[in-house]
């Protein structure tokens, strides 16, 4: 433990001094420093690495820690290579930057010396001299992935870098790094920093960003989009005609035939220009009217205009001020109809109230003391005065009531720097804004109880509480492992597998307070996206701030969320008019938010922090769905549009293997792709590097996928720029799943990516309706036969092939090697992750069920019998009632087989039975035979007699049937079979946490899967609980009240005792006559009700048998409800579930007794 701490210390210390050598170097740095500097960063490098392996070294060996010391996992092993590489790189780059520079200069004044004529007494001339002086450092153009800027940063980068024969490939690579930006930095950040890559790399840029079309129509959107020419401005029109010609060339160079488009270029031009520029223009052509008139002589034109009036406007600069007295400002007054502007109400100076300079200078107390009395009275006039519009003084929330704070506000109209009023430049100009997002700054913990100060971004929009992984590794805090999926604007997920639990404490006051985090590798973008002017605002003196900064540009490193947002809200606020942000008092200080006009004339990004938790709302969804009655429902009209393309499009091959068409919705067009399924790859093959087993079983799953003709090689990749409509690049992940008695890890292929168009593939398919088989109902059947059998089905999605003219739409990018190029692969089955692919193979095994059908009857049935069928083949439930009747006329194992195809399989698996030993072997036969007609193929063999299954293949190649372990029980769809002992029981394991919360405790009760009801006495409690947890509307991340988190942990520590719970899976063992009587009993009480169903049978020695069939219960609800309308509510779920037992058992129900003990139900239902 001692030696993994110390290395651990030795790792910081390295990137430490790596960390102050990077923020020592810039352009100012001696060659002699910088090359001192190059050799010290080389032997950092060295010892990081070698520290770092003792690390890894440490982890793999399985090294045992303490629980604060734990090694850090792999994805954080690589977080930190990751961290002090980027460093090493910066460092490494800008050293080698002051070198080159260096050198170059000295290259430039060598040969100005050589070409320089020499004084006779043999020293250099005054040319010398002139090179002494310092030249500017060389700065490398900058990309960050704005179309706009690419051909201007590809021709600079290809002279200067590229071309250069005396850079090695390394120094290519790194100057490469340091160039771009943003995005750009994205398209090649996956790549190692070697010199073989830079080759790639370079190739990366081009291939996403050398698009002729893509830049064409990029440069001509920018072209017609003219910026504003307002009257008598030089600056503007010399800015058009600098807009013009930019983009001109750049289409030239784009081979674009741009010196055919003047006319109509002049026409769009001239119609921008005022009434007097396009006047004079006119006057210009009259002079040469046989020669038409170029763009070239246009703007010409425009640049003589420019001239004409910037020598008028310093001749007229020069006239005022001879005829204005020094020292005072010549004020300009404009007399307009439409508009109004008054001067300062306290200097008297053309300019805003809330811009004078002397006014700003005041404290609030002395603003309001100011303005207060006198010919003002006791109401502020309006920052731009107004008769109707005067602003009454707030009360201020500090302690000395005779301070008060005053609001000043601005009109909506746009301010002007310049102190004349002009209401046509006010009209030609929009005002700017940007949105204030609240931050503060907190004080967080470490380990050892260090003080770390960060910025927290307050946001009520979020459902959790982020916190960055620099932070974490900074705090050196142990992190927990949670499958998250938190979900923002426009559905986009994140998987996140790591919380934390975090202490913060204000910077202003005393309070402290813990908080549950999810950790991602960054949050959000630096905020505010441009610097703010605080003078815009008019911040009282006397508030003490959450964040001092919040109106520089920063990271952040905490995101506090919803659950505890509210609660640091206090009740004093000081309201602003409309364009200035609201000051708001918290716990953590006074915090700023909302809308500032006149910010910038920059345009930031938008930021939306909505993030929900779609895996636990899910989970919630699932464990009341499991609780609901089955109801049937219409089709929706696309349900319906799906069900007619796959009927229309569905064929089979020679060998009966089924070829389906995705099925589209119209109108949805997919975008390009990107490269976020290489940047997936990319990612994927870093985790390969410390973790060589998943390696391997990826590497085997996808060469599994190719050797059996799942996927096929297209061609070298990636290149998305072709076809964008009609194909789509699937980002692909691994799924590992150390239960699973085949398959322990599955690819999962990610069809919900979004394109350029921010469309899916998913978005683009039908979802189509729900094919599946009631789990509830296939369970009830399983435990009513004597003997059964359950099996899957091998990779159904991957039996099932998709049309040719559909695999464009999924392509995945693949290589086993880094050291291979990236090469496209079209996936040719059905793949898991589509939308449609549940759908699409439930079809299927329904249309093979309806097929196979048709062709048995054709040989037995009359034309008019034959006709009767097909009018129903369609018409699953009418179909199924046609089968029944079939075999109670004629006894037929392949009939039998066909309605175990339509009723007993859930998804792949089979679970059913017969009356006897032989029925069961031979419906496992006609299974076989059966689906293999479909190419299907059934492994995993169980059942309850072992000598259902001795006659099983053995020698099978594939190794698809799996014999009876024996020596424990088997899970089955999330119920558990023992099928040696033939019963039914539950696993429950238990984690406890020292933090009680609401998402913790509904994610665990979410986690109860009881599909029948045969633990609904301990279900009904955890309902209740999760009632409360909606009463007392506690917060997602907080602590639960003492009494509720002690009823919780009361209950969950009690369920293990489930574990020993064993449940007979068959409710009528030992008759012969395989029928029974159906008994129910409804009843409730005032904080539940509920309803169960017993199946009574006579063994063969005449004594009677029940046997617990299933439950269904409900919480009260919070409205106040008599106990008989509970009474009656448990009567009406008691009918709803006989009608569902009595739909799966048919005629096997002898007799039905339904029991209420509530005397005044029973006269309810009796008289109606």
């Amino acid at each position: 433990m001692a030696d993994v701490r110390r290395l651990k210390q030795n790792r910081a210390t390295i990137k430490g001094q790596m960390t102050r050598i990077n923020n020592t170097v810039d352009e100012n740095t001696s060659v002699a420093e910088a090359k001192v500097k190059s050799t010290k960063i080389e032997s950092l490098w060295e010892a990081f690495q070698e520290v770092q392996k003792k690390i890894d070294d440490a982890r793999l060996e399985g090294i045992e820690v303490a629980a604060d010391e734990e090694v850090l996992p792999t994805a954080e092993q690589e977080a930190e290579r990751q961290i002090f590489e980027n460093i090493y790189f910066e460092a490494a780059t800008k050293i080698q930057m002051v070198i080159d520079t260096a050198q170059a200069a000295n290259q430039v004044q060598a040969q100005v010396a050589r070409a320089e004529p020499q004084n006779e007494d043999g020293r250099r001339g005054q040319g010398e001299r002139r090179m002494e002086v310092k030249l500017p450092t060389l700065k490398l153009p900058e990309f960050s992935g704005n179309y706009n800027e690419w051909l201007l940063f590809k021709d600079a980068f290809t002279s200067l870098i590229h071309e250069n024969d005396t850079l090695t490939e390394i120094q290519k690579y790194q100057y490469l790094r340091s160039s771009v930006t943003g995005e750009a930095f994205q398209v090649i950040g996956g790549l190692a920093t070697t010199a073989a890559n830079y080759e790639n790399a370079w190739d990366l840029l081009l291939n996403n960003y050398e698009h002729p079309r893509l830049l064409i129509n990029t440069h001509l959107s920018q072209l017609l989009d003219f910026p504003a020419v307002s009257k008598d401005k030089p600056a503007t029109m010399r800015q058009l005609i600098v807009h013009v010609r930019t983009h001109l060339k750049t289409l030239e160079t784009l081979e674009l035939p741009v010196d055919k488009w003047d006319e109509l270029l002049i026409h769009l031009l001239k119609n921008r220009m005022d009434y007097n520029t396009q006047k004079s223009w006119e006057e210009e052509t009259k002079k040469d009217k046989e020669n038409r008139p170029t763009l070239e002589n246009f703007l010409t034109f425009l640049n003589e205009q420019v001239r004409t009036l910037e020598i008028i406007d310093k001749t007229k600069g020069k006239s005022e001020a001879s005829k204005t007295p020094a020292g005072k400002k010549q004020e300009r007054k404009v007399a307009l109809a439409t508009t109004s502007q008054e001067g300062c109400v306290l200097c008297s100076k053309n300019h805003q109230l809330y811009r004078c300079p002397d006014f700003l200078q005041l404290s609030s107390a002395d603003r309001l003391k100011e303005h207060a009395g006198g010919a003002r009275r006791s109401t502020i006039p309006c920052c731009i005065q107004s008769k109707k519009r005067r602003l009454q003084p707030i009360k201020s929330p500090e302690e000395d009531a005779s301070k008060k704070a005053v609001v000043m506000h601005g009109t909506q109209e746009t301010l002007q720097d310049t102190e004349e009023s002009s209401s046509v430049i006010n009209l030609g100009r929009k005002p700017t804004s940007c949105v204030v997002l609240s931050t503060a700054r907190v004080i967080v913990h470490d380990v050892n109880g260090g003080q770390h100060k960060c910025r927290a971004l307050l946001d009520a929009g979020s459902q959790s509480n982020l916190i960055t992984q620099e932070l974490i590794d900074r705090l050196r805090l142990k992190c927990k492992r949670r499958d998250e999926v938190i979900s923002g604007i426009n559905r986009l997920q994140t998987n996140v597998g790591k919380t934390v639990e975090v202490k913060i404490r204000s910077m202003n006051a005393d309070y402290e307070v813990a908080i549950e985090c999810l950790v991602l590798p960054a949050i959000t973008e630096r905020l505010p996206q441009v610097k703010i002017n605080t003078k815009l605002i008019c911040l009282p003196e006397s508030l003490s701030l959450a964040d001092p900064d919040f109106h520089t540009p920063g990271t952040v490193d905490i995101l506090i969320g919803a659950g505890l947002f509210w609660q640091l809200i206090c009740k004093d606020y000081i309201q602003r008019p409309k364009g200035i942000p609201r000051l708001q008092r918290t716990l953590l200080g006074w915090i700023v938010g909302g809308e500032l006009l006149d910010a910038s004339s920059e345009t930031p990004r938008s930021f939306c922090g909505l993030i929900t938790n779609a895996q636990l709302q899910a989970q919630l969804e699932r464990f009341w769905k499991q609780e609901e009655t089955l109801e049937k429902r219409s089709l929706t009209q696309e349900e319906i549009e799906c069900e007619r393309q796959f009927h229309e499009s569905v064929k089979r091959d020679e060998t009966g293997r089924f070829i389906v068409t995705l099925p589209k919705k119209p109108g949805v067009k997919l975008g390009d792709p990107g490269n976020q399924a290489l940047q997936r790859l990319y990612s994927l093959e870093r985790r390969f590097r410390g973790d060589p087993a998943l390696k391997n079983a990826y590497v085997q799953f996808m060469e599994d996928y190719e050797t059996r003709g799942h996927m096929s090689l297209m061609g070298p990749g990636p290149d998305t720029s072709t076809k964008v409509e009609q194909s789509y690049i699937l980002p692909h992940h691994p799924v590992i799943k150390p239960d699973s008695t085949t398959t322990k890890l599955r690819v999962v292929f990610n069809a919900s990516a979004k394109t350029s168009l921010g469309t899916s593939l998913n978005d683009k398919l039908f979802a189509g309706p729900n094919k599946q088989k009631s789990l509830f109902c296939i369970v009830l059947r399983f435990r009513s036969h004597p003997f059964v059998i359950t099996a899957d089905i091998a990779a159904m999605f991957r039996q099932i092939l998709v049309c040719e003219e559909d695999r464009d739409l999924q392509l995945i990018l693949w290589r086993s090697d880094p050291s291979q190029p990236v090469q496209i692969f079209r996936m040719n089955t059905v793949t898991y992750g589509t939308a449609c692919a549940p759908y699409l193979a439930l079809s299927c095994l329904e249309r093979l069920a309806i097929e196979e059908l048709e062709r048995f009857l054709k040989a037995t049935l009359t034309v008019e019998e034959m006709k009767m069928f097909l009018e129903i083949r369609l018409k699953i439930e009418e179909l199924k009632k046609f089968l029944k009747e079939a075999l109670d006329n004629k006894k037929s194992e392949f009939l039998q087989a066909i309605l175990v195809l339509l009723e007993d399989f859930y998804m792949d698996d089979v679970l059913s039975g017969a009356s006897t030993i032989e029925g069961a072997i031979a419906l496992r036969q006609q299974l076989l035979e059966l689906l293999q007609r479909g190419q299907f193929q059934l492994r995993k063999w169980r059942s309850n007699d072992p000598r259902i299954l001795e006659e099983q293949p053995e020698s099978n190649d594939d190794n698809s049937f799996l014999k009876i372990d024996k020596e424990g029980a088997m899970k089955t769809l999330g119920l558990l079979w023992d099928a040696q002992s033939d019963v039914l029981q539950y696993s429950v394991s238990i984690e406890e946490n020292s933090r009680v919360t609401k998402r913790l405790v509904l994610s665990q009760i979410a986690q109860i899967y009881d599909p029948l009801g045969l633990l609904g006495p301990v279900v009904i409690i955890a309902k209740c609980i999760m009632q409360s947890l909606w009463q007392i509307k506690t917060g997602w991340d907080e602590v639960l009240p003492t009494e509720l988190e002690a009823t919780w942990k009361e209950y969950y520590r009690s369920l293990p005792q489930t574990n020993e719970m064993k449940i007979p899976r068959n409710i009528n063992p030992g008759n012969v006559s395989n029928q029974f009587d159906l008994v129910g009993f409804g009843d409730a009480s005032e904080k539940a009700y509920g309803a169960v169903l017993y199946a009574v049978s006579q063994r063969s020695g005449g004594t009677l048998q029940a046997h617990l069939i299933c439950s269904k219960s409900r919480v009260a609800p919070l409205k106040t409800i008599s106990l008989p309308r509970l009474e009656l509510d448990a009567a009406l779920l008691l009918t709803k579930l006989t009608e569902q037992a009595r739909k799966v058992y048919g005629d096997r129900i002898q007799n039905v007794s339904l029991f209420s003990d509530s005397t005044v139900v029973l006269n309810w239902i009796a008289v109606t």
